[in-house]
């Protein structure tokens, strides 16, 4: 005896509210070598103030190249995205 049902119909069913797709804001800080660090602290002085004023914000900390930041900021479905940076 077993029970099935799919995935689809249970969250139709469901009175939860869906998560928000992603984050309003994705900031990448473009920079290499001693102006990195400078970079960085400007990303998470503006990630603060767009937090303050309500916006959901994703602060990109690795490192990567700006094509690879662009692409996680698409995947995560930002609206807008800030290259800070060189």
């Amino acid at each position: 005896i077993g029970f099935a049902m799919g995935l689809e119909r249970l969250l139709a069913a469901s009175p939860l509210v869906a998560p928000v797709a992603g984050p309003a804001v994705y900031l990448a800080p473009i920079a290499q070598g001693s102006r990195a660090d400078d970079v960085l602290a400007q990303a998470l002085v503006l990630a603060k103030a767009l937090r303050r004023e309500g916006h959901g914000v994703e602060l990109d900390g690795r490192g990567t190249s700006p094509k690879s930041m662009l692409r996680r900021a698409s995947t995560l479905g930002a609206r807008f995205a800030i290259l800070l940076g060189e």
